[in-house]
Order: structure tokens, then C-alpha cells, then sequence
């Protein structure tokens, strides 16, 4: 008997994507029907229990959390105690920490996801088709938006400030692109958005061998090194992640709302005759 992977290998691919385009709609009203009946939940651990515990159908087959419990259970604990109710994540992949955060925020919160299907597969990749999945996270009153995009691009930034208004994030995750330049960036022209006392968060603050496993290095540990002096702090680190070192790890800030101090390879350059960027923050 033939298993299901080896079907796969043999079925042309144009007609298991004619196959999965025509069962679309269909997995995704069942998939967001088998989340809204995993019962109710009104904790964090509970919350992660269902994020891990869910299997849908299709493109929307999981919703597993790419985080270490005790650090993205702290970090939500932390938006209970802080009271956050605008909130916006960039790099939500599958959707395990979007769907987590619906859970825990208040019941009438406004919770935004920014992120690029079509990035280079190093960066996580995943079907366009999973936004409205993910949008149907959202409880009764709560209002969830995904913005499709590359996060520097300014259409992305444009679309966010268009649907914000005149409201400012009670808190801000970082974890899109990881590398260094992405990371300043993201930090730089997403900041704007948060509201002074508000809570900013960066994800992968403890990598040191992400070369070897990613073919890249990233920049999260970098930035969270020189911000960290310059803003009140606090950091969910695992066990397991102090001791293996390749990823992992939340770093807070409470926003001042006065701009860190550019690195100093930017600093260096101002002194220079260089022609000049437009900002340090873009991509160099």
C-alpha cells in the first residue's frame, strides 16, 4: 500500500495544487472551526497548551509556536500585568504567539500582524492563503488585522499607520527578519507607533551559533546589547536556551520614547566626508 508522502511523489505537482486550491476554502473553515472549539481559554498556559495541542487541515495545519514556554508565557503574563490592549507583532509565521496573544489580551483589544509570505525560505515562508486564518483568531469584540509586506517597505509602514489612526502600541514584537540591519530597522521605523511607557520586545536575543544552523548571523543579540543600557529592561531567557546559545530568549523595553543611540559604524561614518544615508536604521 502506497503511504501518503510517496502519493505526493507521484501525483504531478500542478495537479496536487489544482487538488489543494479546490479544498482551500474547505480546510480553512474547518480548521478555524476545530480552533473555536478547543474550549474556552482565559490563561496563558492554557493558551499554549491549545497553540500546541491544535491540527488543522491543509495550509492550516498548525499554529505551533516557534518560542520556548517560559519565555513567551512570561512576556504575556507581562502584557496582562502592563494592561496592553493595542498590539502588534512583526513576524508571525504560523500564528502561535498571534493566537496566543487573542487569548490573553482583553476582549475588546486591537492586535496587528505584519509579515511576508513571499520572504526568502531562511526567513520562514509561508502561504499568502493564511491570512484570513489567522485574522479569525480574533474573539467577538477583539479586531485583528494582518498586514502582508515587507516590513521596511514603507507601503507596509503606511498601511499600519493607516489603520492605527490615531491610536498609538501598547506593545511592539519584533521577530521578522533577523538579520542586523533588519533588526535596527524594524526597531527604528516601528517604534514611532508606541506609545511612551509602552512595552517593545525582541525575540532571539540569545544567539551565538546561528551562522552554522541558519547561514546567517542574528542581529537581535547585537541590538539587544546596546539598547538594553539605554531603556528600562527586562529579559525571559529558558534554561535551555542559556545553555544552548543558537536562538531563543525575549528582551523588553519600556519605551521612553527617545531614539537609541545609533551603532557605532554609523556613528563612525557621520565623522567621515562619505556621502550620507538617509538614516542609519535603513539597509546598508
Amino acid at each position: 500500500m502506497i503511504n501518503r508522502d510517496r502519493l505526493r511523489d507521484l501525483i504531478p505537482s500542478p495537479l496536487m495544487k489544482i487538488k489543494r486550491d479546490i479544498y482551500r476554502p474547505l480546510d480553512l473553515a474547518r480548521s478555524a472551526a476545530r480552533l473555536r472549539s478547543m474550549g474556552s481559554v482565559s490563561t496563558v498556559d492554557q493558551a499554549w497548551r491549545v497553540a500546541n495541542e491544535f491540527r488543522g487541515w491543509g495550509d492550516f495545519e498548525t499554529i505551533k509556536p516557534t518560542q520556548r514556554k517560559s519565555e513567551v508565557c512570561g512576556l504575556l503574563e507581562l502584557l496582562q500585568v502592563e494592561r496592553a490592549s493595542v498590539a502588534c507583532e512583526i513576524g508571525s509565521f504560523l500564528g502561535g504567539t498571534l493566537f496566543m496573544m487573542t487569548r490573553v489580551l482583553p476582549g475588546d483589544a486591537q492586535i496587528f500582524s505584519v509579515d511576508w509570505p513571499e520572504a526568502p525560505p531562511s526567513l520562514g515562508s509561508f502561504p499568502r492563503s493564511r491570512k484570513p486564518f489567522h485574522e479569525s483568531f480574533a474573539r467577538a469584540d477583539q479586531r485583528l488585522s494582518v498586514i502582508y509586506g515587507n516590513s521596511r517597505d514603507h507601503a507596509t509602514m503606511a498601511t499600519l499607520a493607516a489603520q492605527l489612526g490615531r491610536q498609538q502600541l501598547d506593545f511592539l514584537m519584533i521577530d521578522g527578519d533577523h538579520s542586523l540591519s533588519a533588526v535596527e530597522a524594524d526597531f527604528q521605523n516601528y517604534s514611532r507607533f508606541v506609545r511612551v511607557g509602552g512595552l517593545i520586545a525582541f525575540h532571539d536575543i540569545v544567539a551565538e551559533d546561528t551562522e552554522r544552523l541558519y547561514g546567517y548571523k542574528f542581529g537581535a543579540p547585537d541590538v539587544w546589547r546596546r539598547i538594553s543600557r539605554q531603556y528600562r529592561t527586562t529579559e525571559f531567557i529558558d534554561a535551555e536556551t542559556a545553555e544552548l546559545r543558537n536562538g531563543g530568549g525575549i528582551g523588553v523595553i519600556w519605551w521612553s520614547g527617545a531614539p537609541a543611540d545609533p551603532p557605532m559604524r554609523y556613528r563612525e561614518r557621520s565623522r567621515s566626508s562619505e556621502p550620507q544615508r538617509p538614516g542609519w536604521y535603513r539597509e546598508p
